[in-house]
């Protein structure tokens, strides 16, 4: 299975309101084999990420910067007629959108830098029990420049990256669909 991430993006500065960006994430998972539960082959299907977005960053104050960003997420993971239940209600692809939030305080030799990310309503594939949260997570982050001249920097930094999503809960209370197997993704974080 192959893994392709595409990105593209636009970023415009603004004299008024700040700097304004949009761009669109593409993630494709490759091509799957769907096995029905006596093990048929029900043949191959493609799984993919979108996601488009826009930004604007602005300075709050002399040395703070904030920004925003609104996103659209979809993600297909598989054909309807692969992972029908037994009432024909669900499908394989799910959408929804998000907020991140961030700020940025800079002087002339330290950056600290927060940022809240995926905030907004769960993914639903399947039915409301197969509900998925978006990756939520908290990060902070600072750096230092501890020597400059005209020919080298030394510099120092320190990120940390912290969940906001409780998965033991969601592992406990969902179940994978019955009618369709699909082989673990090279491309998914191990779980």
């Amino acid at each position: 299975m192959t893994c392709t991430t595409l990105y593209g993006g636009w970023v415009h500065p603004t004299r008024s309101i700040g700097t304004l960006q949009v761009d669109i994430t593409y993630l494709s998972y490759g091509e799957s084999q769907a096995v029905s539960e006596d093990q048929q082959d029900l043949g191959s299907f493609s799984s993919y990420e979108l996601s488009p977005s826009a930004s604007v960053g602005f300075r709050f104050l002399p040395n703070l910067g904030v920004g925003l960003t609104v996103k659209y997420v979809r993600i297909d993971l598989a054909p309807a007629d692969l992972l029908q239940d037994q009432g024909g209600s669900g499908s394989g692809t799910g959408s929804s959108w998000a907020f991140d939030f961030g700020g940025l305080y800079r002087t002339d030799r330290l950056r600290v830098g927060a940022a809240v990310t995926n905030l907004g309503p769960d993914i639903t594939f399947i039915d409301a029990r197969a509900e998925r949260p978006a990756a939520r997570a908290l990060r902070v982050g600072g750096m230092y420049d501890f020597y400059r001249n005209e020919a080298a920097e030394i510099r120092g930094g320190l990120e940390i990256e912290q969940s906001m999503v409780r998965w033991s809960a969601i592992r406990s209370t969902t179940s994978a669909p019955s009618s369709c197997t699909r082989a673990p993704s090279p491309c998914a974080p191990a779980t």
